[in-house]
C-alpha cells in the first residue's frame, strides 16, 4: 500500500511567500499615506479646539485671552511650534510667565518644522478679546514630513474669531490658501 503524506511542498510554500510578500509590499505605501492623514486630521482638530477655546475662555471670563505657538521654551513663535499655549498675557510680552494664568499648554506630536503660524501684521500669536472676537486674522498650517501638499491642512481664524478649518475647494486633493492657490509645503 503506498503511504500517503500531507502537507506542502517546497515549491507551493515558496511561490506562497512570494505571493505574501507582493501584497506586502504593495499594501505598504497605502498603509503610510493612511497615517500621514491620520496625523494631519488630528494635529489640525487639536490646534483647531485650542482656538475655539481660547475664544471661549475669552468669553467667559470676560478678558484677553491668548494663544500661541511655542517651542521648547514658552515663547509665541512663528514657527517652529511643538505646542500651543492659552493664557492670560497682562504684560503683553507674548510669552508665558509665572505671572500669567495658563489655561491650556497641549503638545501637538510633531516635529519643529512641521506646523508654523501666519498671523496679520507679522505676529507671532492670536489673542481674543472679551467679546470673542481676534485681534489678528491668521492662519496655521500643518505639514506632513514628507511635505506632501495633500496631506497639509490650514486652521483659520478671521478677525471675527471664527475658526475652521480649510478645506480643498477646486476637487485636486490639496486645500486652498486664501488667494484661492494650493497650499506649498515646500517653504
Amino acid at each position: 500500500m503506498p503511504v500517503e503524506s500531507s502537507g506542502f511542498t517546497l515549491i507551493e510554500l515558496v511561490s506562497v511567500m512570494a505571493i505574501v510578500a507582493v501584497f506586502a509590499t504593495s499594501s505598504v505605501p497605502i498603509f503610510e499615506q493612511a497615517i500621514a492623514r491620520h496625523r494631519a486630521h488630528r494635529v489640525s482638530t487639536s490646534i483647531y479646539q485650542q482656538l475655539q477655546f481660547a475664544r471661549n475662555t475669552a468669553m467667559s471670563r470676560g478678558e484677553k485671552v491668548t494663544l500661541c505657538g511655542s517651542g521648547k521654551d514658552n515663547q509665541c513663535v512663528d514657527k517652529p511650534i511643538t505646542k500651543i499655549l492659552v493664557f492670560t498675557d497682562p504684560n503683553n510680552n507674548h510669552r508665558l510667565d509665572k505671572t500669567d494664568l495658563a489655561f491650556q499648554t497641549i503638545d501637538l506630536g510633531v516635529n519643529a518644522q512641521q506646523v508654523r503660524l501666519r498671523a496679520a501684521l507679522g505676529r507671532s500669536y492670536i489673542e481674543f478679546d472679551a467679546s470673542g472676537r481676534a485681534r489678528q486674522s491668521g492662519s496655521f498650517l500643518y505639514c506632513s514630513r514628507s511635505k506632501e501638499a495633500r496631506n497639509a491642512r490650514r486652521i483659520v481664524v478671521s478677525l471675527s474669531g471664527r475658526v475652521y478649518i480649510a478645506r480643498d475647494t477646486d476637487g485636486d486633493g490639496v486645500v486652498e490658501q486664501a488667494n484661492g492657490k494650493p497650499i506649498s509645503c515646500m517653504e
